[in-house]
Order: structure tokens, then sequence, then C-alpha cells
């Protein structure tokens, strides 16, 4: 246990750090558009992807994986309603793959990489015009990226993922502090 405990909190750490990074150039307008932000968001994401398959293992998984995460979920406290078990945007993220090979397919559309201030600004696009490679809006906390064949954009509100994710490090902590404290 102590071992996942420690993964499931440095995960959860880096991806918290990686946020605050990517807020923290999304604030500043000079550096918004940056492929610096993107960077930042996407590593946070990816972390957040190794938590999620941590504690929510894919359907397919091994009989260890599925007793791991009903253990870890037993320690860190956290129910199947958890933003973790999320399987849209973690999805969307491990089959970003097939989600581009979507906008190639489309030639006459524009692709759209982009960081806008609110949702008028998105919405102002024309959905038929363009698909959507990667967009974030900020004063809702969403990014959004091409869903699976057909389905249209996913939106993926992050708030509570990373209020999840900050929850977990710092419960983990506690728990690798007191109960598995090593003398």
């Amino acid at each position: 246990m102590r071992i996942y405990l420690e993964e499931v909190s440095t995960a959860a750490d880096m991806a918290m750090a990686l946020r605050h990074n990517f807020l923290r150039l999304v604030a500043n307008e000079e550096d918004r558009q940056r492929i610096t932000g993107w960077l930042m968001l996407q590593a946070a994401l990816m972390q957040y992807g190794m938590v999620s398959k941590f504690v929510f293992p894919v359907g397919r998984a091994s009989a260890v994986a599925i007793a791991r995460a009903d253990a870890l979920r037993d320690e860190l406290q956290i129910g199947d309603d958890s933003p973790l078990n999320n399987r849209d945007a973690r999805n969307a993220l491990e089959h970003f793959d097939e989600r581009l090979d979507q906008c190639l397919e489309r030639p006459d559309a524009g692709v759209v990489q982009m960081i806008f201030e609110d949702r008028a600004g998105y919405d102002y696009l024309n959905k038929d015009r363009w698909v959507v490679r990667r967009a974030y809006i900020v004063d809702e906390d969403v990014f959004i990226m091409e869903g699976p064949r057909g389905a249209g954009a996913t939106e993926m509100p992050l708030g509570g993922i990373f209020a999840e994710l900050e929850r977990l490090a710092e419960f983990a902590e506690d728990r690798l502090t007191g109960k598995f404290q090593i003398f």
C-alpha cells in the first residue's frame, strides 16, 4: 500500500504543479496562446490519467489491478462518483491520436487550438467549419477536444478533477507520514 500511496501522491503533486503553471500562463495574455501552456495542461492531465488508472483500472484489468484499485479507493476514501472515474475525460486523452486523425480526415475544416476567455468566443466558431484539436475556456475552467468519431467535441470540466487530485495528494501524504511512518 505504501508504494501505491507514494505513486498516487507523486502523480497528484505533479499534476497540481503543472496545473498551477498552466493557470499562471493562461492568466498572462501575452503567454496565453503559446505552446508551453498546452504542454503544462496536457502533462497535468496525463498525471490525472495515471491516478485514475490506479484507482479505476480499465475494464480488462487483471485481478491484481482490481484488488489494488479496491484497496486504494478504500484507503483514500474515493467513491464511484469521483471525477477520477470520468471515462470520457480519460478516453479523450488516451485516444488523442485518433481524435487528431479525425481532424485530418476533414481537409475542408480548420483546426482549432486556442484559449478563450469565455464561452462566447468559443461559441462564435461555426462548428461545421472547425474541428477542435485543443481549446480551453478560462472562466469555466473547461478543456475541450474532438470527441469520438461523429460525437462532436468532448468537454472536460477541470475544477473537480484537480480538486480531487489535490485532496488525494494531501490525504496520501498524511497517510504516508502517519500510518506508514518508518522510524
